[in-house]
């Protein structure tokens, strides 16, 4: 075998048994919004700028997943999203409560829908959208619930209130 096919193998069999919390690097950076976390093509971060999201699409990101309420928003972040040619969907999850079976059904049906590109999931601090990485590991890629929270509390997630909410939703006892 080569070796640059024996390099390879190594590469991916090295990135897939790397545990989840691991596996999400960064920071990374889009123009002003910094600290943004990286989970294969999923890209956490907090409220990106007019810039940012121009800095994300010239860097390959295909997808806007905005978790902020209406009330939240300071521009239209719909618009510029679509006039940097990036699809843009917003999932309002106000607090901890905000994440109800339906939304997380939606945020992860729309990961899923972008197959292979890039999409930014954001929320105002990466708090949010660090609590839905959690879940989205769980639920969608099997991983266990303690490495789960550990890789969304790498990725943003602050608020125990949250954290208690989506471990209730997975395991729903009295």
């Amino acid at each position: 075998m080569k070796k640059s096919t024996m390099a390879l193998l190594l590469l991916l069999f090295t990135n897939l048994s790397a545990a989840p919390a691991d596996r999400v690097r960064g920071p990374v950076s889009f123009a002003d919004l910094t600290g943004v976390m990286v989970l294969d093509n999923v890209y956490i971060a907090g409220q990106p700028s007019p810039e940012a999201l121009a800095a994300a699409s010239a860097q390959g990101i295909d997808t806007v997943i905005n978790l902020r309420t209406a009330g939240e928003m300071r521009y239209d972040e719909a618009s510029k999203a679509e006039s940097y040619g990036l699809a843009y969907h917003q999932v309002p999850v106000a607090g901890a409560d905000g994440f109800t079976p339906e939304a997380l059904a939606q945020l992860h049906s729309l990961v899923a829908d972008a197959g292979d590109g890039k999409v930014l999931v954001h929320c105002a601090s990466g708090n949010r959208a660090g609590g839905w990485l959690a879940h989205y590991l769980i639920e969608q890629q099997n991983v266990d619930i303690e490495e789960a929270f550990a890789a969304g509390r790498r990725a943003g997630l602050r608020s125990q209130k949250i954290e208690a909410n989506l471990r209730q939703q997975l395991d729903p006892q009295p």
